[in-house]
């Protein structure tokens, strides 16, 4: 019983220390007490401007007067990955000649449409069939815009007056962040290189002089469900991250007593590994819990929905089990790092 009792003497004289080195650095305590408030103000304010912002997910907000998109437009691509892109690929880049001997010629139907749209010679490029075009996709991704692919089929159907051809796009979603993302290549590449096209081919075969003019605009709606939410987009992220911030100034706590190797000092003085991780558990513990209560407190406070319609159990542990797990994470890298 007594090494049980002086065992015990010494860890909480131990986890006593911890508290008064913490006492002592009012900048931390500034830390631990500031950022649960602050992250809610910031979450709280983003509240307040999200109906300008547009959130995440701008297209899930009422719309009155939707933006009309004018297909005679075709957007030129614009180089991201490689110091170069193509707005136009075709196939094949060779002259066609059917059965019954009319003459086809791709390649002088898409440098047309690349002069009247004003797309530079060096953003088109040819290919002889589908199969090197599908090829040259896989080996150099997100280069291309789109592409006119005419196959023998649809070269058969021309000399019967029939209109086919196929638009190939890709369809890697234009990110235009913190605004969310948008098939631009759906909704504007993809109309506008078909109504070029047609409209070549029409004037091709009839000789008439075609000026067709489209737009497109999507319906008007109001605000639709799972629309843009500031704690669904940024509460999580700025919750959990006072808990990240809160660990980092721990782990220098740690840290510190290694690199000055107090803790060595003080297993020559009797002290056990056990105690030195039961005191720091403790002393994590302890700190975890009121950022978790504060976090919860400054919710209500600001009057957040989470908090008055969920348990106040449920989401005290997703916070509290949150900070628990990223001490077992400091402690792994605190044996790992020297």
């Amino acid at each position: 019983m007594g090494a049980w009792k002086s065992y015990w003497v010494a860890t909480s004289h131990l986890l006593i220390k911890n508290f008064k080195l913490m006492y002592r650095q009012w900048s931390d305590i500034l830390i631990i007490i500031l950022a649960p408030l602050l992250v809610t103000f910031f979450l709280w304010l983003s509240i307040l401007t999200y109906a300008n912002t547009g959130g995440f997910t701008p297209e899930l907000e009422q719309i009155k007067n939707p933006d009309q998109i004018d297909l005679a437009v075709l957007p030129t691509c614009t180089p991201v990955i490689k110091p170069y892109c193509y707005t136009i690929a075709y196939v094949p880049n060779n002259s066609v000649t059917t059965q019954n001997g009319k003459v086809f010629d791709v390649g002088t139907w898409v440098n047309t449409i690349a002069s009247q749209k004003n797309i530079p010679q060096d953003q088109v490029i040819g290919f002889a069939n589908s199969n090197d075009l599908n090829a040259f996709f896989v080996k150099y991704p997100n280069v291309t815009q789109g592409a006119y692919v005419f196959e023998d089929y649809d070269f058969d159907n021309l000399a019967q007056g029939n209109i086919t051809f196929q638009v190939q796009y890709n369809e890697t979603y234009q990110q235009v962040f913190p605004l969310g993302s948008t098939p631009a290549f759906q909704l504007q590449v993809v109309p506008a290189m078909i109504l070029a096209m047609q409209g070549l081919l029409i004037e091709e075969f009839t000789g008439v002089k075609m000026n067709i003019s489209l737009k497109s605009s999507e319906n008007p709606h109001p605000k639709l469900l799972n629309s843009a939410n500031p704690l669904v987009d940024y509460g999580p992220l700025l919750w959990f991250g006072s808990y990240t911030l809160i660990i980092v100034l721990l782990l220098f706590k740690i840290a510190y007593e290694k690199e000055y190797r107090l803790r060595i000092y003080m297993k020559l003085m009797g002290q056990r590994h056990s105690q030195h991780f039961i005191t720091w558990f403790l002393f994590f513990w302890v700190i975890m819990t009121f950022n978790t209560l504060s976090l919860i407190m400054w919710g209500a406070i600001f009057q957040f929905d989470i908090f008055y319609e969920n348990n106040f159990i449920i989401y005290f542990l997703s916070f509290f089990l949150f900070g628990t797990t990223l001490s077992m994470w400091m402690f792994a890298l605190d044996m790992i790092c020297k």
